[in-house]
């Protein structure tokens, strides 16, 4: 994926309506779009804070919450309204396959370094933030597209913590 957005922008044809959807643009932000995306951004915290134990019990212990939570499916539903609007969020500055990027791989990469919730949480959060911002810096230093950037570091991230993984299970 990082290799497909260095390539476009590499290019030398003008494909901006696919570029802003795939790769997003902060100045395709207007005045109202901004305060929309506050407010959804405030709502989503909201909720993920009041819900926390049954999200988190739902997402971890599938087998278990269909067997002792009343309201699963509720939780479930929930979830995906939540993840829908995550991305609705972020899609506009971020871009589809920078969102992809950013959702699956830090979580990815952070199970596979501690074992509690909390730590997997600001692991995720620590591994993302440390993609973004590297990947700015260099964008910055080389005028080559921070998606690409962001998508290697994260793959790099990932692939330290399979490496990790694969050389804990040889010694054991």
């Amino acid at each position: 994926m990082g290799l497909g957005i260095l390539f476009l922008s590499l290019s030398d044809k003008q494909s901006s309506y696919a570029t802003s959807i795939l790769f997003g643009s902060i100045v395709g932000i207007n005045e109202s779009s901004l305060y929309t995306l506050v407010g959804l951004s405030v709502i989503l915290l909201l909720v993920v804070s009041l819900m926390f134990r049954p999200l988190a019990y739902n997402s971890f212990d599938g087998q278990g919450s269909e067997y002792n939570q009343r309201y699963n499916r509720l939780i479930s539903i929930i979830f995906l309204v939540l993840l829908a609007l995550t991305i609705s969020v972020a899609a506009q500055i971020v871009g589809s396959l920078l969102i992809f990027v950013l959702l699956t791989i830090p979580a990815s990469a952070a199970k596979y370094y501690t074992h509690t919730m909390g730590k997997m949480i600001s692991l995720a959060t620590g591994f993302a933030l440390f993609g973004i911002w590297l990947g700015l810096y260099l964008s910055y230093l080389t005028d080559l597209p921070v998606s690409f950037f962001i998508t290697v570091i994260e793959a790099l991230i990932y692939g330290s913590a399979i490496l990790k993984e694969y050389r804990n299970n040889q010694h054991k």
